[in-house]
């Protein structure tokens, strides 16, 4: 061994003696003190269940013409809807849109300035392509005036919604005196949206072009306005009340409250609850009124 270096291994012991007085002054937390706040989330969750089952019995009086809410059925086994593309989501709500008395494009799409003609059975033309860009949405509406919707249930690609508006508008050029545009969004993908918006206005592209963001949660919304009121004929509210009754099942998780199990109720009423509250409190905002 060479001279000069030293080999003893005592200086461990300061490392020993660190963590010991480390341990000493190091308090481990206790869990318990948690308790507290998840007893009052608890109790939270438990006034919105109680409320999402009163609100259930009211919309399911409001609804007694259509065999109560669209709540209580199970959807995901309801095979007539094919709802596995994207695509078809657009398809639906097409066809709703263009057989449509007014009410529900009213209530969905407002634009200043129209009158309730207006908004009745318009043209609805689907995946027109121009300019290497491919719409969703093309809504002709009676007074020369036109809508663009991009229809999205968690697809990334938001902000070529830019582009194909562009690509519309020239598509369709002098034979639209007035052009909007809309971008339907699951609800988290909002966030999302707006750094979109802000990374294009930065970037000072397309400053002509405003779009609009709604969510499915408005769509059903939209929906269930029109089923309370009874606004629209007996077979567009028979296919609506079908594909709201999708649109909860499959964009929101929506279970009905009979086939939920005490193990998962929890999880249903935390990720859930506000969403069954939110569609059902706006949909009933003018029956509760009257």
């Amino acid at each position: 061994m060479k001279s000069g270096i030293h080999t003893s291994w005592n200086f461990l012991n300061d490392w020993s003696i660190a963590r010991v007085s480390f341990s000493a002054y190091t308090h481990i937390p206790d869990w318990d003190n948690l308790n507290p706040f998840v007893e009052s989330a608890r109790k939270v969750f438990e006034l919105n269940w109680k409320e999402v089952i009163e609100l259930l019995k009211k919309s399911d009086k409001h609804l007694k013409h259509l065999n109560g809410d669209p709540m209580n059925y199970n959807w995901k086994t309801f095979r007539p809807l094919r709802l596995s593309r994207e695509e078809d989501w657009s398809d639906w709500l097409a066809f709703l849109i263009q057989s449509s008395c007014g009410n529900f494009n009213k209530t969905l799409l407002p634009r200043s300035g129209f009158s309730e003609e207006n908004y009745s059975e318009p043209l609805v033309e689907r995946e027109v392509a121009s300019g290497g860009y491919r719409s969703d949405i093309i809504i002709l509406w009676n007074n020369e005036h036109a809508d663009h919707i991009e229809v999205k249930i968690g697809d990334l690609g938001l902000r070529k919604t830019f582009g194909t508006s562009v690509a519309m508008r020239k598509r369709y050029g002098k034979n639209v005196k007035a052009w909007y545009d809309w971008i339907l969004l699951l609800d988290w993908q909002l966030y999302e949206w707006d750094d979109v918006v802000e990374q294009v206005t930065l970037q000072g592209k397309y400053k002509d072009i405003s779009i609009k963001s709604i969510t499915w949660l408005d769509v059903a919304v939209a929906i269930g306005r029109c089923l309370y009121n009874k606004t629209e004929s007996i077979t567009w509210m028979s296919w609506a009340f079908a594909f709201t009754g999708a649109i909860e099942a499959y964009l929101y998780n929506i279970q009905p409250l009979n086939q939920i199990s005490d193990k998962g109720r929890d999880i249903q009423i935390s990720d859930n609850i506000l969403h069954q509250q939110t569609i059902l409190t706006r949909s009933m905002l003018n029956e509760e009124s009257k």
